[in-house]
């Protein structure tokens, strides 16, 4: 039979290897991080490079159509209008957070507007796909009411390098504040 001594002995080991184990853990979670770290890295360089070469016509529509988009996100009035250009002064966590992001520049086409007004944050690595391109026209709706935002043209693209600064600014981008909004 086993005594009480012998039995918190047992499971004074089972917690030690508990714990040697949450440590093997957590320094596999900083490497798969720091991997991770690394891949978006490349990525960003190559996606950095291929916006850099690309000639000016892969980032309009090749062929324009009409969509709707139900998912896209206003900020709302909490946040302030924002000039795509200022890195510095750049939303949320800064630089950090445009990394590799594309502000998509829009005109409404249902209202007369003098120049466009609104900017839609996307991801992107590298040229922007069809759906996102110069040209292209959709009508908005956001994306929790379903509310209709309007019909839009993308008209400009700014595009952020990995590290966060402007990459390249294609098409009308006029150096003013946008209303800001995100897809979901």
């Amino acid at each position: 039979m086993t005594s009480a001594a012998e039995l918190r002995q047992e499971m004074q080991e089972a917690f030690d290897m508990i714990h040697i184990l949450e440590a093997e853990i957590d320094d596999l979670r900083k490497v798969a991080d720091q991997k991770a770290a690394e891949a978006r890295k490349i990525e960003h360089s190559s996606g950095d490079e291929q916006v850099r070469t690309a000639p000016e016509d892969a980032f309009r529509a090749f062929e324009p159509k009409y969509d709707v988009r139900p998912y896209v996100l206003p900020f709302g009035r909490e946040y302030p209008m924002w000039n795509p250009r200022d890195v510095e002064n750049a939303p949320f966590s800064g630089k950090s957070w445009l990394a590799g992001m594309t502000a998509i520049i829009c005109s409404r086409t249902d209202e007369e507007r003098s120049r466009p007004s609104r900017l839609i944050f996307t991801s992107s690595n590298g040229v922007p796909d069809e759906h996102d391109k110069i040209g292209q026209r959709f009508e908005a709706r956001h994306d929790q009411t379903g509310k209709r935002l309007g019909d839009y043209r993308i008209d400009g693209l700014v595009i952020y390098s990995g590290e966060g600064e402007v990459l390249r600014i294609v098409g009308d981008v006029p150096n003013v504040k946008f209303h800001m909004n995100t897809y979901k």
